[in-house]
């Protein structure tokens, strides 16, 4: 009978090892890494009065930097309705604004101690906003802004799948004028 070479006995030895000694949290930790897909409805907060509803699909990544963290990383596209304000009085002054932003956003995401379970999640990352406005009787106005966006929240997740609610700040240092309610669900798939 031949012995068995090295290599066999190695993989052997370290194939029981992981079947023997599997460490729940680190087969979950396995299927936590990959791209990440969502899609989140944006509800503007007052007293950010120039954009309506929005709907946003994101792409992104996920990795594990613990047994209960993710680092995150995403991009997305937020399109609002248009908004029409009235100005003063007279309902045919009125001026209809339509706007998007495009949000870049890394962070920071705890991890359920099982398959599913609640988590939160904080994130900050660069923004790039476009507002045009029209006019009744004047040309139409555009602005293209940037700056910092901040956001916290929760969620629950199920496998790959979540839930999710964030708080989310625009225009920092001064986020008084952009504040938004974020809903939405994103699916992990791994790699």
């Amino acid at each position: 009978m031949r012995a068995p070479s090295s290599a066999a006995i190695f993989a052997a030895a370290l194939l029981l090892s992981l079947t023997a000694h599997a460490d729940p949290a680190l087969v979950q930790l396995a299927h936590a890494r990959g791209i990440t897909l969502g899609l989140t409805a944006v509800q503007p907060l007052p007293p950010w009065n120039d954009a309506g509803f929005g709907v946003a699909p994101w792409a992104g990544f996920a990795t594990p930097v613990s047994r209960s963290l993710l680092a995150t990383a995403r991009v997305g596209y937020v399109a609002h309705r248009h908004k029409v304000v009235t100005v003063g009085s007279d309902p045919t002054e009125s001026i209809t604004y339509s706007s998007w932003e495009l949000p870049v956003l890394a962070g920071i995401e705890s991890l359920p101690a099982g398959e599913h379970g609640l988590f939160v999640f904080g994130e900050l990352g660069y923004v790039l906003q476009h507002t045009r406005a029209e006019y009744p009787h004047e040309p139409a106005a555009t602005a293209t802004d940037h700056g910092a966006g901040i956001g916290i929240g929760g969620g629950y997740r199920i496998g790959g799948f979540q839930a999710r609610v964030q708080y989310f700040m625009l225009g920092l240092p001064d986020p008084v004028k952009q504040k938004a309610i974020v809903f939405g669900v994103q699916w992990l798939l791994p790699i």
